[in-house]
């Protein structure tokens, strides 16, 4: 049996536990290529005009694969984190596109076979309930199933042990290459992990800082010690209620205190809500202690304006 798994959207952040746990079941994985024109121009006859770039990229990986042959694809159901922190509130969500992208999948292409399991999370730990229902739906017995379930969530804490002790970014894993530099001083780029690690959509933009002498900081290497820091000293009377910006707020905060962290980039997606309100409320604190610059990106985003835009921030940091 293959499923398809697209090179985009969460991708980065969970991949390593998918892939344990579909070759658990005996499942071959194929992945969609990286990000390219022909992916990028293919999501954007596909999706809606109204969408932000990440998705119409995501159409651009689903419809890439069924050129393929793949008819079967995980889309999990990204449902909810239970937040170990008060402050922030009792729970957060993902994107709503995230949420519903199964079914619009479904709606979209009813040809395919779409399975998505729902991803519960308690911090950083992965509700077992939907992943070993899944199992015996496949065959397994209980104990099989929880095994498979067992191995595929060490996996995912291993490789989130792992970029924060090495210092290491989620491609960098996957790929088992050295991309970021060794340089002292550094560069924070925050944004979503399908913004900040697709190069295409970005237009190279970590390589672009690295090859003007600094090393890249992303918020997959944020400690569990610097979280609980950035939840303290962050007002958080205003609950946000978005997974991943919430991510992003204690990275800008742990990013602008670091002295090591010389200028910080903070990448948005135009069209996503949550994040130009954080621009707005997370970033004009952070000015006050660092240069800050932001990026909105879509798909009329030139490589030339990019360039120019990155290298005069560089230059107020010298």
């Amino acid at each position: 049996m293959k499923i398809g798994i697209p090179q985009a959207g969460i991708y980065y952040e969970y991949y390593p536990f998918w892939k344990k746990f579909f070759e658990g079941l005996g499942f071959e994985i194929v992945l969609s290529p990286k990000t390219d024109k022909s992916i990028s121009e293919l999501g954007l006859k596909t999706a809606n005009s109204e969408s932000c770039l990440p998705i119409k990229i995501f159409y651009g990986h689903i419809n890439c694969l069924r050129r393929h042959g793949i008819n079967t694809f995980l889309l999990p159901h990204m449902d909810m984190v239970r937040n170990i922190y008060e402050k922030i509130g009792p729970k957060s969500y993902f994107c709503p596109y995230f949420v519903a992208m199964a079914d619009v999948m479904k709606a979209e292409y009813p040809e395919i076979e779409v399975i998505n399991p729902k991803m519960i999370f308690d911090g950083n730990i992965i509700n077992s309930d939907s992943w070993i229902e899944l199992a015996l739906k496949y065959g397994k017995n209980k104990e099989e199933a929880q095994n498979i379930f067992n191995e595929a969530l060490k996996e995912h804490l291993a490789f989130l042990q792992k970029m924060q002790s090495e210092k290491l970014m989620p491609i960098e894993i996957f790929e088992n290459v050295k991309i970021n530099s060794n340089n002292s001083e550094k560069i924070a780029i925050i944004g979503h992990s399908y913004i900040v690690y697709d190069h295409y959509s970005n237009i190279d933009l970590i390589d672009r800082v690295i090859s003007k002498g600094y090393s890249v900081w992303t918020k997959e290497m944020m400690t569990d010690d610097e979280r609980e820091i950035a939840v303290e000293s962050v007002d958080w009377q205003c609950h946000n209620h978005w997974v991943m910006t919430n991510e992003e707020r204690m990275a800008i905060l742990k990013a602008s205190r670091d002295d090591s962290i010389k200028g910080i980039i903070y990448v948005i997606p135009f069209n996503c809500g949550p994040d130009f309100l954080m621009e707005y409320y997370s970033l004009k604190d952070a000015r006050k202690s660092k240069p800050i610059t932001s990026i909105s990106i879509d798909e009329s985003s030139g490589e030339a304006g990019l360039a120019t835009r990155i290298e005069a921030f560089i230059d107020v940091l010298k």
